[in-house]
């Protein structure tokens, strides 16, 4: 079984995969992609559970930061009991998500 840093990585690496990015060649260690979407690139960067992401255009930014988010929500909830999701994602109120 992997360590938690190197399953988080094979989740996000296959959710960009599927959204069409590749990763940044050569000598970065599979840690950055890139795609373009309605003729505006993304680049996105990543170390552990930081990302850096780079986009001139703001509603594209928007676009994926939403379907990330979607994406690794639905994730975490497949995984994870509901309180640790919410501690996870900064909710402490225990409210739904």
């Amino acid at each position: 079984m992997p360590h938690a840093t190197r399953a988080w990585h094979i989740t996000v690496s296959a959710f960009l995969q599927r959204e069409g990015y590749e990763t940044v060649q050569p000598g970065v260690k599979k840690s950055m992609w890139k795609v373009t979407i309605d003729g505006h690139r993304i680049l996105l960067g990543a170390h552990t559970d930081n990302f850096v992401r780079a986009c001139a255009d703001r509603p594209v930014t928007r676009r994926f930061s939403k379907t990330f988010t979607r994406h690794i929500q639905r994730d975490l909830r497949r995984q994870r009991p509901p309180n640790e999701i919410m501690l996870m994602l900064g909710n402490p109120t225990g409210r739904s998500i």
